[in-house]
């Protein structure tokens, strides 16, 4: 029952060979990934970024990673 909940904070498993058999074109490529939270995680999408990251770092890519900085809080 929680298996899709508890999906996308898993560690990526995607094989290394991943973009070179399905995308080889995205090899070596910079790769942009733009998110509300990956690093700095305060609502929970923060560990679901981290892990699509390390899976595109994994399987050949080169992520870059862009979200705000949060230095103030509402309340």
């Amino acid at each position: 029952m929680l298996e899709p909940v508890l999906e996308p904070t898993r560690e990526p498993t995607l094989p290394r060979d991943f973009l070179a058999d399905h995308a080889p074109q995205m090899l070596d490529q910079t790769v942009y990934h733009i998110a509300a939270e990956i690093w700095y995680a305060a609502g929970g999408m923060g560990r679901v970024g981290q892990n699509h990251v390390k899976g595109m770092k994994a399987s050949g890519a080169n992520p870059v990673t862009i979200e705000p900085y949060y230095e103030y809080r509402v309340g």
